[in-house]
């Protein structure tokens, strides 16, 4: 009996407030990378309030992609990694990917 497995990213991070710019850059630039990989876009959550934990993480998406691979070579394409230096403009510590399956 086959059952069908869902592929989930998960991604967290912490904006730099001080570096608005990179940060909208940085989002608007990463999801046409992220659509060459077949991502489908799940949602945007922006955190209101923490309640438990210290991670202070202050913003999350979620994306469905075909399969695990399809992320790992996203990962490691030059397009996903000519962003690295953006990338790290508009975080204040590096950005949590989680790959995750239902």
């Amino acid at each position: 009996m086959k059952t069908d497995t869902n592929i989930y990213l998960i991604v967290t991070a912490i904006p730099n407030p001080n570096d608005v710019f990179s940060y909208n850059s940085y989002v608007f630039q990463i999801a046409g990378v992220f659509n060459l990989y077949g991502a489908v876009n799940l949602g945007r959550y922006r955190t209101i309030e923490q309640i438990m934990g210290n991670s202070g993480i202050q913003t999350m998406a979620i994306f469905t992609f075909p399969n695990v691979q399809s992320i790992k070579d996203m990962m490691a394409s030059e397009e996903f990694n000519a962003l690295n230096e953006l990338r790290e403009k508009a975080y204040t510590r590096m950005v949590d990917y989680i790959i995750c399956e239902n």
